[in-house]
């Protein structure tokens, strides 16, 4: 009589070894489905942060300056906040009739608002910052950063965040940086 089938130090050796083979298997395949979800987080936090640098380069791209060393750009002490010189009444230069755009930097959110004109004014008539119930741009993880490259006429934004606001930055939360920079042409190069 034959002995056909296995016995039973046979089966037990072959279900490890198919459970080794299944276990790597699926290590495989989380490791890719969470780098799948890192790359499809880190895209999504760089198209806000991009969304956020587009409308700042707006008004940037839109700033007037006036004589002097009036760049069209002022970031008030203690404020948290820049602004950006309008001309409003199409003057070609800024007068009383025209505004700042403003933004403000309330830990982790950006808004947006106007104030008026005043040459004569402190800060130019910016007397106080963007409140929460202003027009919210986006939310980043820290205070952005604008440039004003003196003699020329460019303006440069820089904006971060990271995919999890409530952890600090990791392998897995890395910080996501955006920088775009705009020519102004309404602006005078001092």
């Amino acid at each position: 009589m034959s002995n056909k089938g296995l016995s039973l130090v046979e089966l037990i050796l072959a279900g490890l070894i198919s459970t080794i083979i299944i276990g790597g298997l699926f290590s495989v395949l989380f490791s890719t489905q969470k780098l799948s979800s890192d790359t499809g987080k880190n895209a999504y936090v760089e198209g806000s942060l991009r969304a956020i640098v587009n409308e700042i380069l707006r008004s940037a791209s839109a700033a007037v300056g006036g004589a002097g060393a009036e760049t069209g750009f002022i970031s008030p002490a203690g404020m948290n906040t820049f602004c950006f010189a309008q001309d409003m009444n199409g003057s070609g230069d800024l007068t009383v009739a025209d505004q700042w755009a403003c933004y403000t930097y309330i830990a982790p959110n950006i808004y947006s608002c106007t104030r008026g004109y005043n040459a004569a004014a402190a800060n130019r008539g910016v007397t106080a910052a963007c409140a929460a119930t202003n027009q919210f741009i986006g939310t980043v993880s820290r205070f952005p950063v604008v440039n004003y490259v003196a003699g020329t006429n460019l303006f440069s934004v820089t904006v971060q965040n990271r995919g999890n606001l409530g952890i600090g930055t990791a392998t897995l939360n890395p910080e996501v940086i955006v920088t775009e920079t705009v020519a102004v042409p309404g602006q005078t190069t001092n």
